[in-house]
């Protein structure tokens, strides 16, 4: 015979920390929440509650009473259980727990195919010539996706402002199609339409082992960091960054992009009026504004004196400066 004693009925409660299946999630995404210890006897209740603090002054808002409890969170917020005890009564909380969000850039989503690699439909290799991106990669397994690592040559540096040109080899099926992606407004989705259609190129019905190449230009106004380019084979034209496909396979790869390269600019400006070698005449020219690069690649600069009252032989003096340098250049003798 086994004899079952009911409960004893509770005492002030401690239930620890609060417990969270992860501490940072995608925006939206779900956490499983628990307490570290179990509070026992008869009379126990339980609220769960969410901050936007740790002192849960703001925003606060109930949720579920259970001793366990699911959450999608949106934005970064803190979570306790308030476990009563009605024997007193008495609550005690547990210690909240911050759940963050991660960037966009940690949480895009991975597109999927049926069959995939297995007819010949894949992406033997990409480059971008001129930079350390070279990857010969052949077909992937199942899912038929690859996020390769930052280093080496499965990744690379580019210029705002610059053009270059993406190299993706078909593998040995006899009908390619091929598109690309950056996301160059790292907002963890690649768009396919305005305002931010950031596809640099799609080609259709290239052979086996054929090239697709697309030609592109990062835009200038690009935020320097590091983005995430995306390159889809697939047996279909329109292909999405993210729909779902038959035949094919995707690579994704994170690369970094700097500001714009330092380039030599010529230009003529043009002062007009009285000139003489005591005086100065004030004509401000922007030149290289940001001071990208080094200031040893001097621009190519025209000065033209036009129609002058008067002037008198000797060194005249253009001075170039910004906030990271100045340089002085002398222009002898000029002449109405």
């Amino acid at each position: 015979m086994i004899t079952i004693a009911p409960q004893s009925p509770c005492t002030t409660p401690n239930p620890g920390n609060t417990i969270a299946s992860v501490s940072s999630v995608c925006a939206n995404g779900s956490v499983f929440l628990s307490m570290q210890n179990v509070v026992n006897g008869t009379g126990v209740t339980y609220q769960w509650e969410s901050a936007s603090d740790i002192n849960f002054t703001q925003n606060v808002t109930s949720l579920g009473t259970g001793t366990i409890e699911s959450v999608s969170v949106g934005v970064p917020t803190y979570y306790r259980c308030n476990v009563t005890c009605s024997n007193g009564p008495v609550t005690v909380a547990s210690t909240p727990v911050l759940i963050s969000i991660l960037p966009p850039t940690q949480c895009y989503c991975t597109p999927s195919y049926t069959s995939g690699t297995v007819g010949g439909d894949y992406c033997a290799s990409v480059e971008i010539p001129g930079t350390t991106l070279n990857n010969p990669s052949g077909p992937s397994a199942t899912p038929f996706y690859t996020l390769y690592p930052q280093t080496g040559s499965t990744t690379c540096t580019l210029n705002a402002g610059s053009t270059y040109t993406l190299n993706c080899t078909a593998g040995t099926y006899t009908q390619n199609d091929f598109a690309a992606w950056i996301d160059y407004n790292a907002n963890g989705i690649l768009d396919d339409v305005a305002p931010y259609n950031e596809k640099i190129g799609e080609v259709y019905n290239i052979g086996a082992a054929a090239v697709a190449s697309f030609v592109f230009t990062v835009p200038c106004n690009v935020t320097p960091g590091t983005f995430r380019l995306r390159i889809r084979e697939a047996i279909r034209q329109g292909i999405r960054s993210l729909y779902r496909i038959n035949l094919g396979e995707t690579e994704d790869y994170n690369i970094t992009i700097d500001p714009p390269a330092n380039s030599k600019l010529n230009s003529t400006f043009i002062i007009q009026g009285y000139y003489d070698v005591n005086t100065s005449a004030m004509q401000p020219v922007l030149l290289n504004s940001n001071g990208v690069g080094n200031p040893s690649e001097a621009d190519n600069v025209t000065v033209e004196l036009h129609d002058a009252t008067s002037l008198r032989l000797g060194t005249y003096l253009f001075r170039r400066s910004s906030n990271q340098w100045s340089n002085s250049l002398y222009i002898p003798q000029l002449s109405n």
